[in-house]
C-alpha cells in the first residue's frame, strides 16, 4: 500500500506518545471488488471531506495527473476509501477508515503545465456513536449558542453523532469536516 498525504508532528493529546516524533498518512483506495478488478490506491495531493448525522457523507479528493484515468473509468461502481493512521518508527499505532462514498464523478482538468483529477461521491453510512474529548483546537467560534471548534489534526475516533466535550462540558457533534492539502490540514466539528 502506498503513503500518500504525509504528515509528521507532535502528536501528544491525539495519541499515548507524549512527546514523541508521529507521522499521519492517508491512504485512499478505489474499490474493484464491484467491476471484479482488484482494489486501486489513489494517489492524492487534497482530500476534502463532510460527514454529518443522518446524512449522506461527501468526498473529494484531487489525485496529480491523469495516469489512473482508465484504471479509475474501468471502477465505475466503487467505492473511495480514505483511511488515516498514525506511524511511529515507521509501524501504524492506530489506523481508521475515516470516509467511505459511492464514486460519482471523475473529472479531469488540463492546464499548460499540469492535468489532475477531481474524485467525488457520496454515501449514507451508519457507525456506533460514542463520547470523545477534544483535542489540538487552534480556534472555535460560537454562533446563536452553537459551537463550531477546529482542531489541527483530524481525530480518527470521532464522527457525526458523538457527545464529544469541550471545556468538561458535552455536546453533540453534527457535522464533521476535513480538509488535507500539501501544507495544512484540519478537522472542524460543528455543534447541532
Amino acid at each position: 500500500m502506498s503513503l500518500l498525504l504525509l504528515y509528521s508532528e507532535k502528536l501528544s493529546q491525539v495519541t499515548n506518545f507524549s512527546a514523541t516524533r508521529h507521522q499521519i498518512v492517508y491512504t485512499c483506495i478505489l474499490t474493484g471488488t464491484p467491476d471484479g478488478l482488484s482494489d486501486l490506491t489513489i494517489p492524492m495531493s487534497s482530500l476534502q471531506a463532510r460527514r454529518r448525522d443522518g446524512e449522506p457523507t461527501y468526498l473529494e479528493i484531487v489525485t496529480p495527473g491523469i495516469a489512473l484515468q482508465d484504471d479509475i473509468e474501468n471502477r465505475p461502481n466503487g467505492e473511495l476509501v480514505v483511511t488515516m493512521a498514525y506511524l511511529l518508527d515507521g509501524a501504524t499505532v492506530d489506523s481508521a477508515e475515516i470516509c467511505r462514498v459511492a464514486l460519482e464523478d471523475a473529472r479531469i482538468d488540463r492546464g499548460g503545465r499540469s492535468a489532475s483529477m477531481t474524485l467525488k461521491g457520496h454515501k449514507t453510512t451508519t457507525r456506533t456513536k460514542q463520547v470523545v474529548e477534544l483535542a489540538n483546537i487552534v480556534s472555535y467560534r460560537k454562533v446563536d449558542g452553537r459551537y463550531t471548534w477546529r482542531c489541527a489534526t483530524p481525530d480518527l475516533n470521532l464522527g457525526p453523532g458523538d457527545t464529544v466535550i469541550y471545556d468538561s462540558e458535552y455536546y453533540f457533534a453534527d457535522m464533521v469536516t476535513y480538509y488535507v492539502g500539501p501544507n495544512q490540514q484540519y478537522m472542524e466539528v460543528k455543534q447541532q
